[in-house]
């Protein structure tokens, strides 16, 4: 049998080899073969250098991104497990309506990332227990340009950074920070207007208690097309009706006592 094995080199570290076998009836491999194959290690090579360094980058960030949601529990109580469950509804969502799996992957991270700008938020607004007043809501409407300022410098995060920015617009154009409206708000933004609301809305605050899913879906279709884009509407509640999505109220029929804040 004919036979010929090429390293996989980066620099001068060998990464492993590739080795082509021949059937028994082949002819040797002949020089053009060879400079193929040879060609072709050195793209494994690159490749793999490439694709090691994207991984251990990739691991730093998830632990930088894991540590600044952990604060935002940690800071707002009633927000704990808020940004996990909107990354759900996003992913969910972005499925529903034929997104590939990058982009739904975006929209997963979007969502779990959409509030770190509350971080910054005075702690006497976000602590508050009684009902917000207009100044209270104010500040709190300063918290998606704050998470675009935490984020821009993130390489990772530049694909859906505008989605960030801009997930509390409005379809009509009353919403904030900019007052665009329709298709030109980002798709991932709208995707993440629609699952926030509903978390909110199913979720306890300080100072309301949750609604029923069944409540916050009736709130979603009347501001379909004000506050909501009606496409992402009729995806959720779809998404919602073959129970794929599993919110604050469903989890506590099961368990009483979880998302208390105590």
């Amino acid at each position: 049998r004919t036979a010929v094995v090429v390293p996989i080199m980066y620099d001068r570290d060998l990464l492993g080899v590739v080795a082509l076998f021949g059937p028994v009836d082949r002819e040797p491999f002949d020089e053009y073969e060879l400079e193929q194959l040879i060609s072709l290690a050195h793209s494994f090579g690159i490749s793999w250098h490439n694709l090691d360094g994207y991984i251990k980058s990739h691991r730093s960030l998830q632990k930088i991104l894991k540590a600044l949601i952990t604060a935002i529990d940690a800071r707002i109580a009633y927000y704990v497990g808020h940004s996990q469950r909107v990354a759900s509804y996003c992913h969910v969502v972005a499925e529903r309506i034929g997104l590939d799996a990058t982009v739904r992957d975006q929209a997963s991270m979007a969502g779990l990332l959409h509030d770190v700008g509350m971080l910054l938020v005075p702690h006497e607004v976000i602590s508050k227990r009684d009902k917000l007043s207009v100044s209270d809501f104010k500040e709190i409407r300063k918290h998606p340009r704050y998470s675009f300022e935490i984020l821009k410098r993130i390489p990772e995060v530049e694909n859906f950074l505008l989605a960030i920015k801009h997930h509390h617009e409005w379809y009509s154009g009353d919403g904030y920070p900019d007052k665009i409206q329709g298709d030109n708000i980002p798709l991932l933004s709208r995707i993440i207007n629609v699952c926030d609301a509903f978390d909110a809305m199913t979720s306890d605050r300080p100072y309301r208690v949750a609604r029923t899913d069944e409540d916050a879906i009736e709130e979603l279709v009347r501001m379909r097309g004000k506050q909501f884009d009606p496409w992402i509407v009729d995806a959720f509640q779809k998404a919602h009706d073959d129970g794929r999505i599993i919110s604050q109220d469903v989890l506590k029929a099961v368990d009483p006592y979880r998302g208390k804040v105590i």
